[in-house]
């Protein structure tokens, strides 16, 4: 079943009522199979997909989402998903790098709160510094870039292994449905922690989550699986920049390991008055980083097109409930 969400906000002081995000989850109704007695029993005995209610639409707007959802699930159908597992690779090899230098000694750094800071974070010479030209509009938009000193960055590009992140988690009761399987908003929450590491390896400066796309859930985990979360900046334009995100479960007593899920976050960079802080690009170098990177550009029109369909949606929705509370009144 697809189930629709919107998320709405309204401001305690104001009462002003405004529209935040809008998303559609997929959802499959699992029973659980009699439990076994043997334990090879319970490893091969798992979940199986059962019937749900037919859903009936009864008005105008009801039969147009229901005609909607109907065409999202025949392109899902339809859609072939990209093979990534040359970058998961690439960064499993990363991985294993991390595990190396963990064993070499860090240096030990003055703590503020503790020694006296001997230079002011902020200079004041960096006010006579040289804003780039990209940071007082863009020629197309006429968008306005951030001009705080503090938000210039110090390099103009990045190699793209140098934004790779690593999240692990332990998957723990509370993290899990009825059926022990893993909240997939959680898995969610996680790949969003590991996303914001590597946006943060490519920008220094405060960030926001604008999107989430292609985000597919290919196998599930459970109570007791070590989850590794892996992710890198894909491409960077202006302002903004795609992180792909990729999911892999650990079965911590048959050792075996499973890739679940993967997807792209699509991340801005602002200053402390939320405007758009220009970002380093990023630059591929293996044949993997660059199959990933140039299929970034395509990815971005397809996540604008939705978003457009989307907002006319969402307001041709408010404007036929406008219409319809007028005719009651």
């Amino acid at each position: 079943m697809e189930v629709g969400v919107k998320v709405e906000a309204e401001s305690p002081l104001t009462s002003e009522r405004f529209f935040v995000a809008h998303a559609y989850l997929t959802f499959v109704a699992l029973s659980p199979r009699p439990t076994a007695k043997t334990h090879l029993g319970r490893v091969l005995s798992g979940y199986q997909p059962i019937p749900v209610p037919e859903l009936i639409p009864h008005s105008p707007m009801e039969m147009k989402r229901y005609e909607m959802a109907d065409q999202r699930r025949q392109a899902r159908f339809k859609q072939q998903k990209p093979n990534y597992q040359a970058i998961r690779d690439l960064m499993r090899e990363w991985s294993q790098g991390l595990k190396t230098k963990a064993d070499e000694v860090a240096p030990i750094k003055k703590h503020p709160g503790y020694f006296m800071v001997e230079h002011s974070s902020y200079n004041m010479d960096m006010d006579t510094e040289e804003q780039p030209e990209e940071s007082v509009k863009d020629d197309k938009k006429g968008r306005r870039f951030s001009q705080d000193p503090r938000m210039i960055q110090q390099v103009k590009e990045k190699p793209m292994d140098s934004t790779f992140a690593e999240v692990v988690e332990l998957v723990m009761p509370q993290h899990a449905n009825t059926l022990s399987i893993t909240f997939g908003g959680q898995i969610m929450a996680w790949m969003e922690i590991c996303a914001r590491a590597s946006a943060n390896r490519l920008a220094k400066a405060y960030l926001l989550t604008a999107s989430i796309d292609s985000l597919n859930f290919i196998a599930s985990s459970g109570v007791g699986d070590v989850v590794t979360i892996r992710s890198i900046v894909s491409r960077s334009f202006n302002s903004s920049m795609e992180v792909y995100v990729s999911v892999e479960a650990e079965n911590l007593l048959t050792g075996e390991t499973k890739f679940t899920n993967d997807g792209f976050f699509t991340i801005t960079a602002v200053d402390h008055e939320n405007i758009p802080v220009i970002i380093p690009k990023v630059v591929p170098q293996t044949q993997a980083e660059v199959d990933l990177h140039e299929g970034g550009h395509d990815r971005r029109i397809k996540r604008l097109q939705r978003r457009r369909e989307l907002i006319h949606f969402v307001n041709s929705s408010s404007s036929s409930s406008s219409t319809a509370a007028s005719v009651d009144a």
